[in-house]
């Protein structure tokens, strides 16, 4: 396989005797080596004979006659063979996670231009012409169910934010180099999950509780991950009535992503809705991958819902999952993010809480709109841990979601001070 050209700002980012052109170097390397070698000998073998006779005549009589013979021979053979061989450098310098990449078809170099969706359960983009050079056969499901997408080189420019939805974990597999510049985003927005989150059903006690309902209900729990998620908030006086219990922390196994925070208990209106849960995305790159400045990789959990009349608030929801891997992985000033979702006010009109955030400032929870409503929870950011719902005398408030997990693998690893991972995570120097 020819190497593409390497994404790039400048010439600085390309080798020497390369330069930098509308976003790439322009230089094309074989990987690849062979040598060779071949013997031949040859002979030859042949035989002859001549006889001649002849007769002349002059004034005079005379006759004569000769004769003659001759022979020779040789003999020959010829044979050659030659043999070959070639051996290339592996094009994964170390085994990337859960993944196999000589199965797959990489499509030439993509580049992502403008702001698109992108369906895992389909495999379609909402946009397609912001993605160029993408090939059929590029993607393919993999035995655990996630989408992957094969890339020779990877490039999303500045301008572009790809939003990835769906239930299948996403997992981009680059083969030489890549740069991002703008967003990958597979956080939830709202109730909508992020593209590969856990089903509520797999999270057990990582699921933010539901709040307790009757004359006035209490707030959902917040979602859990590797944090967990804050309890709902209690609604009433005198007998009051019990918020959803906290989403538990979840051990990080395969490529699931967050647990949903809990809806809120019934009053006289319905319990608001939990936030959904964040996605999963996966980046393995057998060079380097470069976040550039301002690029934003989020997989941050949703912010919970209002409920309706004396109803608890929804919890937030937790963060997912991002794991990014690469034989040299760079970090500029970008920002890497799994954060909690904000809890939502507890009764009508409530105030919806905060989509996880994209930087290290926790989500808000809603609040300041209902007298009697409580407050819904912060969710988790950095090393803040995500808050419960308040009480409120007639509706409690939705716990904020915990914070999901960020795993960072390089054989070579720089990460800028000006670099926000939140929840903070070492990279690990395989």
């Amino acid at each position: 396989m020819d190497r593409p050209d390497r994404p790039c700002k400048s010439d600085a980012d390309c080798n020497a005797g390369e330069v930098c052109s509308g976003g790439s170097c322009g230089r094309v390397i074989v990987i690849g080596e062979g040598e060779g070698e071949g013997e031949g000998e040859g002979e030859g073998e042949g035989e002859g004979e001549g006889e001649g006779e002849g007769e002349g005549e002059g004034e005079g009589e005379g006759e004569g006659e000769g004769e003659g013979e001759g022979e020779g021979e040789g003999e020959g053979e010829g044979e050659g063979e030659g043999e070959g061989e070639g051996e290339g450098e592996p094009l994964f310098p170390f085994p990337p996670s859960d993944l196999d990449p000589s199965a797959l078809q990489p499509a030439a170099a993509v580049t992502v231009s403008c702001d698109t969706t992108l369906d895992t359960d389909s495999g379609t983009f909402g946009t397609p012409g912001c993605v160029t050079g993408l090939v059929p056969g590029a993607t393919a499901v993999l035995p655990d169910g996630a989408l992957s997408i094969a890339v020779a080189a990877l490039h999303v420019l500045p301008t572009a934010t790809l939003r990835v939805v769906g239930g299948r974990p996403l997992v981009l597999v680059v083969f030489y180099d890549a740069l991002v510049r703008g967003s990958l985003d597979v956080g939830a927005t709202g109730t909508l999950p992020g593209a590969g989150a856990r089903e509520v059903s797999t999270c057990a006690l990582g699921a933010g509780g539901a709040g307790e309902g009757g004359s006035s209900g209490g707030g959902g729990g917040g979602g859990g991950f590797a944090t967990g998620g804050g309890a709902g908030g209690i609604a009433g006086t005198g007998d009051p009535i019990a918020g959803g219990d906290p989403g538990a922390v979840q051990a990080h196994s395969g490529r699931a992503g967050g647990c949903a925070g809990g809806r809120g208990g019934a009053g006289t209106g319905d319990g608001g809705a939990g936030g959904g849960a964040g996605g999963s995305l996966q980046v393995s790159v057998a060079g380097t991958l470069t976040l550039a400045d301002g690029a934003v990789l989020s997989a941050a959990g949703g912010g919970g819902q209002p409920g309706g009349f004396n109803a608890g608030g929804g919890g937030g929801g937790a963060g997912g999952l991002i794991v990014l891997e690469a034989a040299t992985l760079e970090v500029e000033a970008a920002a890497i993010t799994v954060n909690g979702g904000g809890g939502a006010e507890g009764g009508e009109p409530g105030d919806p809480g905060q989509d996880g955030t994209s930087t290290s400032t926790p989500a808000q929870g809603g609040g300041g709109r209902v007298n009697v409503g409580g407050d819904g929870g912060r969710g988790a950011a950095a090393l803040t841990p995500a808050a419960a719902g308040g009480w409120g005398s007639a509706a409690g408030g939705g716990g904020g979601g915990g914070a999901g997990v960020v795993v960072l693998r390089a054989l070579t690893c720089a990460v800028s001070a000006s670099a926000v991972v939140s929840p903070p995570e070492p990279c690990e120097i395989m």
